[in-house]
């Protein structure tokens, strides 16, 4: 593998260690401590101490090390360490071997974020030789890709043990373009319960599958009248509205019985005028009625659960005059460029702490097959980590 850029170490480093980091097969799913171990080696074997959070169930962790004085200020590189599964896709080459073809990378995670882990794992030695004025925070998380637990714990505890950096910079690929905001993003999963009988006489039972089917009717009326609703759009956003999506349905056992229970998720994003407890409780207040409703007079009712899975706050549009300062110093171009993609940005700046999202890659590369990223990306972002390291040198 050939480059030709200032940070030709950098990359040529990031490069095997993005080999490693694709290999573990950091699925969701799975334990991602054997990748944390590695990273937490690589970081010691440059004279960084990094710190592990571990999850509840204590087969995960996420990271955290420092490099630089402890003193407020500096810059925090924040990247997820899970990627999403290949089940049903065709590759070209095996998904959890990074195979270059003519300057561009495959596999699993390169673009969606191991490209991004990699570069910071191997600029960690460059910053730690030198003589930073103020810190170089790297933080890695896991459960990205499900529902942020990681993220969640992770901003927790640098909240308590860190000072307030001036910039957090989540690397999630946006093709080194800086971003400012995202949509909020809220994962329902809702349930109904009903009573099964055979079907020649639904009048004696209740239909979960027939009252979840009335909810998700509603859920998509619900989303028409937010397309159509030109005052709680934001043009910043694309769409410009709030959407809801139910991705998954389960319910029934055979085509002669009334199903007992259906379950299904709702996807929820919403721009800045949108609260998503407010569309929360209009499905919940629609699935009361349905409650106390039977589909026959006098029958059985269904029961209803509306259970959110995770909540992750969006990225609002807003830079401290001194994260705005530092990131031109950088020659990043500040927009008001957004994405509807949820990222774990708006948890730093729900701590307080000014984030963009700008990354390596490009976000429609991620989670297909044949996920790629070029050596030419890999080069300009090790360029960027350079001039961020050439900045926390200065006073």
């Amino acid at each position: 593998m050939k480059t030709g850029s200032a940070s030709t170490s950098i990359v040529v480093d990031s490069l095997s260690i993005l080999q490693r980091l694709v290999a573990f097969r950091p699925i969701s799913s799975s334990s991602n401590l054997p990748l944390i171990d590695f990273c937490v080696q690589r970081l010691r074997e440059a004279g960084i101490v990094a710190h592990t959070v571990s999850s509840p169930c204590g087969r995960k962790a996420a990271l955290y090390a420092t490099i630089g004085p402890d003193v407020p200020g500096g810059v925090a590189l924040s990247g997820h360490t899970d990627v999403v599964p290949t089940d049903g896709q065709t590759w070209m080459s095996d998904p959890w071997t990074v195979v270059e073809r003519s300057g561009t990378l495959y596999g699993r995670g390169t673009s969606d974020m191991l490209g991004f882990v990699s570069l910071c794992l191997a600029a960690a030695p460059a910053y730690a030789s030198r003589p930073l004025r103020r810190p170089l925070h790297l933080a890695f998380s896991y459960d990205e890709e499900t529902d942020c637990a990681g993220g969640k714990q992770l901003v927790e505890r640098l909240k308590a043990k860190l000072a307030t950096p001036t910039l957090v910079i989540v690397g999630e690929p946006t093709s080194q373009s800086v971003v400012l905001g995202h949509k909020s993003y809220t994962e329902l999963r809702i349930t109904a319960k009903g009573a099964a009988v055979h079907s020649s006489r639904p009048d004696l039972g209740a239909s979960a599958l027939t009252a979840a089917a009335r909810t998700i009717a509603y859920i998509g009326d619900l989303q028409n009248t937010l397309a159509s609703d030109k005052k709680r759009q934001d043009s910043r956003f694309s769409p410009p509205f709030s959407t809801l999506n139910c991705g998954i349905f389960h319910s029934g056992t055979a085509p002669s019985t009334v199903a007992a229970e259906a379950v299904f998720s709702v996807d929820i994003r919403t721009v800045p005028s949108v609260s998503p407890d407010d569309l929360i409780s209009k499905i919940r207040s629609f699935a009361a009625t349905l409650c106390e409703r039977p589909t026959f007079e006098g029958g059985s009712t269904c029961d209803f659960s509306v259970d959110v899975v995770t909540a992750i706050p969006g990225l609002t549009p807003s830079l401290t005059s001194n994260a705005r300062t530092f990131v031109e110093r950088l020659n990043l171009l500040v927009s008001e460029k957004t994405i509807s993609g949820g990222t774990e940005a708006g948890l730093f700046q729900a701590a307080g702490w000014p984030t963009i999202v700008c990354g390596p890659g490009d976000l429609q590369r991620a989670h297909v097959a044949d996920e790629f990223i070029t050596i030419q990306e890999l080069e300009a972002y090790a360029v960027l980590l350079k001039g961020i390291a050439d900045e926390l040198c200065t006073d």
